[in-house]
């Protein structure tokens, strides 16, 4: 008897033994879903005018484009489907997204988009940073700079209506 439920405690202890002490964590990152917006900000907001400003160094000019064929979009919601979108339309139809975030905060100076993946949201750091003056109720004068190389230097300004 002794005999059967020492084998009996064994088998017990040996299958406990070698059970997987292993969790599976999800190999996927949480995006940072955080947006802040005053409520006359949000919305749909589209380009009346836009004009290109080009800085070349290594040929010392400056491109200006006053009438490029670029049709601009902007989407600000920041409710449970919190989302900024900033696209073009160039004139054969084509679509191109400058920018799509779920965490970005916008402000009465301009849009500063974060890192999806950075719970921090401080100003300084914004990967994108749209800045805007407001021209009453529905009228907004934005503009973004970019710095495609050391010697090349593009500022965007996008005159935007609400829709």
């Amino acid at each position: 008897m002794r005999a059967l439920l020492w084998i009996c405690i064994l088998a017990l202890s040996g299958t406990t033994a070698c059970k997987k002490r292993v969790e599976l964590r999800p190999t996927e990152p949480d995006y940072v879903v955080s947006c802040s917006s005053p409520k006359e900000l949000l919305g749909t907001w589209r380009s009346d005018s836009v004009h290109i400003i080009t800085e070349v160094d290594s040929i010392d000019s400056l491109i200006v484009d006053r009438f490029p064929t670029l049709l601009y979009s902007m989407q600000i919601h920041c409710d449970e489907d919190s989302l900024f979108l900033l696209t073009y339309r160039n004139f054969s139809g084509g679509r191109t997204e400058v920018v799509r975030s779920t965490h970005y905060e916008v402000n009465s100076a301009g849009a500063y988009v974060y890192d999806p993946l950075d719970e921090v949201s401080d100003t300084s750091e914004a990967e994108f940073i749209l800045r805007w003056t407001p021209e009453g109720d529905s009228l907004l004068d934005a503009r973004w700079v970019e710095n495609p190389n050391t010697s090349q230097r593009t500022e965007t300004l996008i005159f935007f209506r609400k829709d």
